[in-house]
């Protein structure tokens, strides 16, 4: 089985690939190749040779702990490394190299003058014949990887971040480590790859941007119009006006952190970004108008709704769901009735909270409407650039995480803090109806 190097090579200290998704070098994908190994069946992989090593070593420590894992299978026996001066091809199988396999690697190294970096038993002679580096930092490498006690220390050490990923992160090229800041900061002006290994640190730059363009194109606009929310008497209406505004800046940043995992969690099972882009977008657009269609006949059930979504975000983030390779094997059609399928709640919750909130704010305190739709959409635009920033730290998982946190803060600020209504004009709105009431939300209560 080969993975071969199909790809250009690419820049990686100008981090200009840090944010492509590639799910052919994950710890499930190496698996999965070896699950399809014969008894003596050989996986070759090649990667582009990086100074300092990066992507190489990456890929070495994806089939090593995967090697590893695999019961019965020693991991020092059944791998062997080929560099070429642009190149290194790793050779691993689910047994051991024995004499003859050694003797054929030997010959094939030395027929196409490349260097061995690492085979079983290999003589310290061996290494650095043609393409000399000052120290065999492959051999090093390999060594300590293959040493469970050592493994980590190497990662630590390494000026990279190499770490073998999983599906959940994707992210191959992305080798970033925080503490490169200060040496990315000094490069500025300096060197024609100003971000070093950090290219991705452009998605701050973004942030930055589309927050200060939002709160101009979003907040400004209100403040000219003079549609500035008024502080209506009473404790009860500041702590309803700023629950309100709370409650939908959440409702933006959760919805984009359920919309974008979903995404990326469908490519694996539709095989191409385009495909899942589109019918995740188009099924989360679906249900989530049929939401808020049918969320004036919910009752009481829509204001349990943000919490509903907290729980199945919590659900999807920890992987409780039936895993994707059940399903795999189907027919494109029937991998996408799938998809939609495990898209459905998700968006059929989601279509309820906002309208329903809104109906409820514009019955009692219209002035505040304006501003509910402004700090919703700069949720929306902000909140998409940091779930980029959590899926590449942490993976798509924690993005998950994070908003089933954003629904719950949403559905505590709507039983808390919306709840309590405003006063004015001697009229008292409640968002929810009390105990034992059947008045739907959007209606208000003369006393």
């Amino acid at each position: 089985m080969i993975i071969s190097l199909a790809d250009s090579f690419r820049p990686v200290r100008a981090g200009a690939f840090s944010l492509s998704e590639n799910h052919i070098y994950t710890k499930e994908a190496f698996s999965g190749y070896f699950d399809h190994l014969s008894p003596t069946g050989l996986l070759a992989t090649t990667r582009w040779v990086q100074v300092p090593p990066s992507e190489e070593m990456r890929m070495v420590a994806t089939v090593i702990e995967v090697l590893s894992d695999r019961e019965g299978v020693r991991a020092e026996r059944a791998i062997a490394a080929l560099r070429t001066l642009q190149t290194l091809t790793v050779f691993a199988r689910n047994d051991d190299f024995e004499g003859r396999d050694l003797d054929a690697l030997r010959n094939f190294a030395r027929t196409r003058q490349m260097d061995m970096s690492y085979l079983p038993g290999i003589d310290p002679d061996e290494l650095n014949q043609h393409f000399v580096l000052p120290v065999e930092v492959y051999f090093q490498g390999i060594t300590e990887l293959l040493d469970e006690s050592r493994r980590e220390d190497f990662h630590a050490a390494t000026e990279f971040n190499v770490k073998p990923l999983g599906d959940d992160r994707p992210f191959f090229f992305n080798f970033f480590r925080w503490q490169q800041l200060p040496d990315v900061v000094s490069q500025i002006g300096n060197t024609f790859e100003p971000f070093g290994g950090a290219g991705f640190l452009v998605i701050l730059l973004f942030l930055g941007l589309s927050g200060a363009v939002s709160l101009v194109l979003i907040v400004f606009p209100l403040v000219v119009a003079r549609a500035a929310p008024a502080a209506h008497a009473g404790g009860s209406g500041r702590t309803f006006r700023w629950a309100s505004l709370g409650y939908f800046f959440m409702l933006g940043l959760a919805f984009l952190w359920i919309e974008i995992p979903l995404m990326q969690r469908f490519i694996l099972l539709l095989d191409y970004p385009i495909y899942s882009f589109g019918i995740v977008l188009f099924a989360i657009l679906v249900f989530s108008g049929l939401g808020s269609i049918l969320s004036s006949q919910l009752g009481r059930i829509r204001s349990w709704a943000p919490l509903i979504l907290a729980v199945l975000a919590v659900v999807y983030g920890l992987g409780i769901v039936p895993p994707m390779d059940l399903v795999l094997g189907l027919p494109l059609a029937a991998r996408v009735v799938v998809a939609v399928a495990s898209i459905a709640p998700f968006g059929l919750l989601m279509g309820v909270p906002f309208p329903a909130g809104i109906r409820a704010v514009e019955a009692t305190r219209p002035d505040l409407v304006p501003w509910l739709w402004g700090v919703n959409g700069y949720a929306s635009v902000t909140g998409s650039i940091v779930a980029a920033l959590i899926a590449l730290e942490s993976g798509y998982s924690a993005v998950m995480l994070v908003a089933a946190a954003a629904y719950a803060i949403a559905w505590l600020l709507l039983r808390l803090g919306m709840r309590s209504g405003v006063t004015a004009r001697g009229r008292t709105a409640r968002i929810l109806p009390p105990p034992g009431s059947t008045t739907p939300i959007g209606h208000h209560a003369v006393r």
